[in-house]
Parts: C-alpha cells; structure tokens; sequence
C-alpha cells in the first residue's frame, strides 16, 4: 500500500504547556527544543530566493537536482555568523556559529550575548557536547556528551532521535550519500519537488524528504522519518540570501522542529546574521575541542543499547521503504 503523508501541514495548531524546570536545562537541540515542549508550530514558505539565479529548469531530473544541490553544498566549507536563538517561552539568547563541514561546528549562546548565561554546543570529528552553563533550581550546570559512534548505539538514541548535525543540514547544505536510495522529483502545488531518501545507515534516519526549489536548487525543507513512517523532526530554511561570490544561497532563518515521545513537536528557532564564508580565524585545535569545564556534572550519553537493532539484508529494507513512499504527496 502506497504511503501518504505531509512534509509539513497546511494549518496552525498551538498548544503550550507549563515548563519545568528539568526541560529547561538539558541537552542542546534536546535541551533547547524541550524548552517549548507541547508545542506545535508550522509554517508554509514564502518565494524568499528571488536574488539567486536560476540554475535549472522546471523539469530537471533527479540526477540533475541531487548534483546542482550537491555543487552548491561543496562550495561552503567553513561558516561563521552572529545569532539569535528562539524557543517559546524562554528568553532570547545571543551569541555565533561557526561551522567546518563535514562534522563540526560550535554554538554559543546566552542571554544579553553573555555565554555564562547560555550554552555552549560544539561537534567535532569525534564526538558532540552540550555544555549547560546556567544553573536552575534543583538542575546545576551539566556538561553532556558523546561520541558520535556511541550515541548511535546508546539508550537516549532509541527515545531521542536527534542529530546535532541537522544544525548544518538546515542551513541547505545536505549530502546525498550514494549508499541511499533517492528517489524523485516528486512534483508539489507550490511549484517545488520533493526528493525522497532512504538510509540504512545507523547516523541517518531511515526516511529523509527534501524539499527543493528545482530552478534554483535552493533547499527550504527537510523532513525526518523512521522505518514505521513516523515524523521524527523537520527543519525549515527560510529567508535566504544569495551570496554572489561563492554562488550559494543560505536562509537567514532555520526552525528545528523535533518530536517527543509524547507526540509533542517542540520548536527551535536560530536567525543568523551576514554569513562569512571559507574564513574561519582562530586555532582549530581550540575551537572544535570539547570543553573541560571544572567543577561541573558531566553525562555521557554513550551508554550501550542492551538489544542494538540488526539492519536487514543490504538494500532491501531502502527497496521495500521506497516502494512504500512510491505514490506522490499529491494526488
């Protein structure tokens, strides 16, 4: 049977509930998204690239679409921007984001722009980290982190599907992995194409859904799902800016919208600054190694599954998925 579903729904629903004090604190993406828990928040696209070129044609094929996406994407190796992060009911939190692709990259934040106030989240080749600096009653200061590898195989995973990356990834610069499956354009009413992905990778998700701007190959949306058709987290990339000189668009403006266990969808929002591109300053060394904090809690968030989870036979379970998600959003 051929699967329906939305990348994103047409309507707005809100519905807020009361914060604790342990979902303030917490885990970046876990810790910032679960700062609005119970919340559910959609928003439909505006035509926000007219600067940029047009690249392709309205009927471009998939292989054309994945490699003018692609293109843009290895342009970029290093971002740097100033930042404003958002959740709903919180305060606003200032700080920078500095990024070097593939795998690191480093948020922080506070409130008034003071990082003792916020927090501090950083990927490197390694391992990923969220430093909690602020204290709330009953919830001190906490260091969390883990390794890349190990989060993949550890108990949080298999409730919190989170991928520090997606940070990168809603800034539109996405990898088609040639181990997946895309299948595609699927065209869309507004005059944009879906892409469709599937992974048995354990990093990704099973299902990824990008939506694609097909003549200017700017991407505004990504959608999240796992094996069961389950909506896990969809980001959206809005407002971009074309930066002429090294032929890439980039959205001032990224919401991360991840779901809980409870079927909640909180929602983070990150507006950037005048993007420098390819001019990181700095030593290397210092910027992308996890902080040491003493005096503070530290969670490692690598503990092992007890039952890991056995892929099926190689690329049968992407066949059966994208024979499942075949049919067109639309009919």
């Amino acid at each position: 049977m051929s699967r329906q579903f939305e990348a994103f729904p047409a309507r707005t629903h809100l519905s807020g509930r009361r914060l604790s004090p342990r979902q303030v604190g917490g885990l970046l993406i876990v810790a910032l998204s679960l700062l609005c828990s119970g919340c559910q928040v959609f928003t439909r696209f505006r035509n926000d690239s007219l600067n940029a070129p047009a690249i392709l044609g309205k009927s471009a094929s998939l292989d054309q679409l994945i490699a003018a996406v692609r293109a843009q994407s290895e342009r970029v190796n290093q971002l740097k921007t100033d930042v404003r992060v958002t959740a709903p009911g919180t305060p606003t939190l200032r700080g920078d984001l500095q990024i070097e692709r593939p795998s690191r990259l480093r948020l922080q934040a506070g409130v008034l722009g003071i990082s003792d106030l916020g927090f501090d989240l950083g990927s490197n080749d390694d391992s990923f980290w969220v430093w909690k600096k602020a204290a709330l009653p009953g919830d001190p200061p906490t260091l969390y982190f883990a390794s890349h590898r190990g989060f993949e195989q550890s108990l949080l995973r298999e409730h919190l599907q989170l991928q520090p990356l997606w940070l990168v990834d809603a800034l539109g610069l996405i990898e088609f992995h040639p181990e997946d499956q895309h299948t595609g354009p699927f065209p869309r009413p507004d005059g944009r194409v879906e892409i469709r992905s599937f992974s048995q990778s354990p990093s990704r998700p099973a299902v990824r859904v990008a939506v694609i701007d097909p003549v200017k190959a700017v991407v505004n949306q990504q959608s999240f799902y796992d094996q069961s058709g389950k909506r896990l987290a969809y980001l959206n990339s809005i407002q971009h800016q074309y930066y002429a000189e090294h032929q890439v668009s980039l959205p001032q403006r990224i919401e991360i919208h991840i779901a809980d266990g409870d079927g909640q969808t909180s929602k983070l929002t990150v507006d950037a600054g005048k993007f420098l591109i390819n001019s990181l300053f700095g030593d290397p060394q210092l910027l992308w190694q996890m902080p040491n904090p003493p005096d503070v809690r530290r969670v490692d968030l690598s503990r092992p599954s007890p039952t890991p989870n056995v892929p099926e036979q190689a690329g049968a379970e992407q066949q059966r998925m994208a024979r499942d998600w075949s049919a067109p959003r639309y009919q």
